[in-house]
Order: C-alpha cells, then structure tokens, then sequence
C-alpha cells in the first residue's frame, strides 16, 4: 500500500502510440484535479470507516479501560483537553495525509467542545506522526490522551486508530472526518471525504467502483496497460496551469 508497483517497460511502446489518439474532455465545473475522491455524501467511505472499527465506537462507554495503551510514537499534549472532556459533547475533525518529507502519515485533529456559543467553545489540536499501517504496527503514543487517562480518552484513541486503518488499507492519499461524541461516549459521523491514490486502482478495485473520477480519457486509456499517465494541460487551462504549465503537448508516464 502506498508503494510504487514497477510495470514491464514493454507495456510503454505498446500504449502510448494509443494514447495520442484519445482527445480529453473535461467538464466546464471542475476546477481543480482531485483524480479520484469519495465525496462528502459517500454511503461507501462510511462503510469503510464501519469496516475498520468505527461501528464499535457507536455504543456508550461502559466497560471501556481507562487510559490509553502504551504504544510507541510522538504526539502533541493539549493543555485544555481534560476540561473540553468534561462537557457534555464533543466535536472531533480530523485531517490525514501522507508526509512525504518526513516519510509518515500525519494526522491532525481538531478537538473542541460542542457549544451553542462559538467564542466560549475550547479548542485542542493534537499532531500525531502514523507509521504505515500492519499486523505488527503500532498506532503513536499520544501524550495528551494518556496523560489525561478518561474514557473518553480512550475513546478518541480508538477513533484515531480506526481512521488509521482506512487510510492505509485502502490506499488514501487524504482522508477528512468529522464526528461527535456524545456525553455516553458514542460517537457519530457527521462529515468525510476522501482523495484516493489513483495509482491503486489496480490494487484496490472494489474502492474504484465507488470513486468520483475526474482523469482525463488518455489517463484512463493509460490504466487499461498498467501505467499511470499524467497530460500536462495549456498553461491557459483553468485546472492545473498553477501545478502544471506548458503547451499541452507532453505529459509524464510512471511505470
């Protein structure tokens, strides 16, 4: 998952004299390459939000240990978080996606309490570093849920944990979640979408029937032969001048 699968280089010759023969077409109301994504509306996305242990995290809290796991990993502590705990509902946003710079999937989450008054609402953010995910991988420590040692502590950990888990096992390159907890404990989905690798879908292809697609033909002529073929669009294109200018005419091929 998330790693480079190599393809024979005779499968180049064979494509891309097809490729120059396909015109793209894009929709007038796209207005930015988001290739493959589960829309904020998905029943899919919540199935495998469900799939990776978020249906557990529906029931209330009794019989939950309190604290945390002692797993290995770096995190961010939050100062207010034991007082946003204490009320009665809670809001959590969290935000996924590879760091490529420092080799790890990062995740932010937002955690505040849930409040008819904006200004009176705390506010915690909590950095987490994830490794890729496996049988023997251990999900971060993290300072500010430990230390504060609450079911409902736990319950946020749980909640990471299963975010992690779709992640990975379904090659997302972002993933956005936003939930609330209630004061059992239980917690609900109110919001998520997802961008999906698009060079997965050969590996993931029960997620691509579900995916909103915005490739170009070529592209999508390109996976027919394995490959992965990115068209640089006219520098004066609204969609991807910005990301990739030039005349129209070239393009990148990854084996």
């Amino acid at each position: 998952m998330h790693r480079v699968r190599l393809q024979r280089l005779g499968l180049v010759a064979m494509s891309v004299a097809r490729l120059g023969r396909i015109q793209p077409f894009l929709h007038s109301r796209i207005q930015q390459r988001n290739l493959s994504f589960l829309p904020e509306k998905s029943e899919y996305l919540r199935k495998l939000l469900d799939d990776s242990g978020f249906r557990n995290l529906k029931c209330a809290l009794n019989g939950l240990p309190e604290g945390g796991a002692k797993d290995a990993g770096v995190g961010k502590p939050g100062k207010d978080l034991p007082s946003i705990l204490q009320q009665n509902q809670q809001i959590l946003e969290a935000d996924w996606m590879i760091d490529r710079s420092n080799a790890h999937i990062s995740c932010t989450l937002k955690l505040s309490n849930k409040s008819d008054n904006p200004e009176s609402a705390h506010l915690v953010t909590i950095e987490a570093a994830y490794p890729e995910y496996g049988p023997k991988a251990s999900p971060p420590i993290i300072p500010a849920l430990v230390d504060t040692h609450t079911p409902k502590a736990e319950r946020i950990r749980q909640f990471m944990n299963s975010m992690w888990r779709t992640f990975c096992v379904n090659d997302l390159l972002k993933l956005n979640v936003k939930a609330t907890m209630d004061s059992s404990g239980k917690l609900q989905v109110s919001e998520c979408d997802a961008i999906v690798d698009e060079c997965a879908i050969h590996r993931q292809p029960e997620v691509f029937k579900h995916v909103v697609r915005n490739d170009l033909p070529v592209e999508i002529e390109a996976e027919k032969h394995l490959l992965v073929y990115r068209k640089y669009l006219p520098s004066s294109h609204p969609i991807d001048r910005r990301r990739f200018p030039g005349n129209g005419r070239i393009g990148t091929i990854g084996l």
